[in-house]
């Protein structure tokens, strides 16, 4: 009788200690079923500082991000979509917002005007497309000048006299140089001399582009890809100088000044024992134009958490914190405006990059760029490689682009 009771008081404290467990099982299902999951895309450069919201800022908050490293986003993005496997967000640049929104496949996005205004406005302006936002900016870059302290004391602040600077300090023969470029069929790099002098890709009406007025050949276009010449006859940067071609000299000591991306600082800064940067030098006068690329994050149209998406955009991405935690880990320059201020007070050589941007302007982001891209290189070759007059070779890419262009207008525009 005594083992039977026995039994009876285990068995009903093993159901009320199964019963407690149940109910710790159950409750901790419940919290974690209250956080949310969002997927999002970027490439290995970019998971650290995505991954670092996780570790500190999302911590204590309902919202977790799913980090999934793609070596090339935006194919993926194109590819995955009708399979219904695309994430939740994607971070790109500013130039894909053209073709991923007229294809629909990103989420136009509604956010209050003192947000905006947290960012540089062209690093938001390049996420617009009619009249739409489409992503909000982390970043923003520019073309600038690095030297090399040890070989150069200050850059010239004009071409004219970087001109004369760099060559008694260029022998090709020894591979050494004054000043490089990634100038080989490039048409970004070589963008800045043609962009001051007034040429243009499109002309852009307050964010919207017109894409049949093309202002690559016009007089001031002209003058710029003469000065592009003009470096490659006076023997001061090498045709086929292309962007490998300069870093590699650059690291090893035997170029003095090259112009290349702020996003390559931190790059440079750990390769270059006394690394200099400084503003674009004047061409005729006139501050030369770089292009400016702006990345961010984008919705996608077929994600099932949207309302969560834009939650994580205005009460955490767009936060001090959080901007700060993607400048730290990722080191591309900064488009949230109190950071470019605090930044600028430790890295005054970001001041250079600022600059850049403000007398830059952005890649237009529109499909059509595929085309110009394309022609504006074989342009350049035969400029560079004096097989074509300047005036033929830039009017025979300005017909060709056009005459592509009005082929697949709906395409491209």
């Amino acid at each position: 009788m005594k083992l039977i009771n026995l039994f009876l008081i285990l068995n009903i404290l093993f159901l009320l200690i199964s019963c407690e467990i149940t109910n710790r099982v159950t409750t901790t299902t419940t919290v974690n079923n209250n956080i949310t999951e969002l997927v999002l895309w970027c490439n290995d450069t970019e998971a650290k500082g995505f991954e670092s919201l996780n570790d500190s800022l999302l911590k204590n908050s309902n919202i977790r991000l799913k980090i999934e490293i793609k070596s090339a986003p935006r194919t993926d993005f194109l590819n995955t979509f009708q399979t219904g496997s695309s994430p939740d967000i994607i971070v790109g640049g500013h130039d894909w917002v053209g073709e991923l929104a007229k294809k629909g496949l990103i989420a136009d996005i509604t956010i209050l005007e003192d947000i905006k205004t947290k960012f540089i406005k062209k690093s938001t302006d390049g996420f617009y497309y009619r009249n739409k936002l489409y992503g909000i900016p982390y970043s923003i870059d520019s073309l600038i000048l690095f030297y090399n302290k040890n070989l150069i004391s200050t850059p010239p602040k004009t071409f004219e006299d970087l001109i004369n600077v760099a060559k008694p300090m260029t022998d090709v023969s020894s591979d050494k140089y004054g000043f490089l470029y990634g100038i080989q069929e490039d048409f970004f790099m070589n963008f800045p001399f043609v962009g001051s002098q007034g040429g243009y890709i499109f002309k852009n009406y307050d964010n919207s582009y017109d894409i049949t007025d093309i202002g690559i050949g016009n007089a001031g276009a002209i003058e710029g890809f003469e000065f592009i010449k003009k470096l490659v006859n006076d023997g001061i940067v090498p045709y086929s100088t292309n962007y490998l071609k300069v870093e590699e000299a650059f690291t090893q000591g035997r170029v003095a000044i090259i112009m290349e991306s702020s996003r390559n600082i931190d790059f440079y800064k750990k390769n270059i024992s006394n690394l200099g940067i400084a503003d674009l030098p004047t061409l005729n006068n006139k501050p030369l134009k770089s292009l400016i690329v702006s990345r961010g994050v984008m919705i996608s149209s077929q994600s099932t958490k949207k309302s969560k998406c834009v939650d994580f955009i205005i009460n955490y991405y767009t936060t001090y914190q959080a901007q700060l935690l993607l400048y730290q880990n990722i080191k591309k320059t900064p488009a949230f405006t109190l950071l470019v201020n605090d930044i600028g007070k430790s890295n005054p050589e970001y001041l250079s990059v600022y600059n850049s941007i403000d007398n830059g302007e952005l890649i237009p982001n529109l499909k059509a760029m595929a085309v110009v891209w394309n022609y504006t290189g074989i342009m350049l070759y035969k400029i560079t490689n004096n097989t074509m007059p300047i005036s033929e070779a830039v009017k025979e890419a300005v017909d060709i682009i056009r005459s592509e262009i009005y082929k697949k207008f709906d395409r491209y525009n």
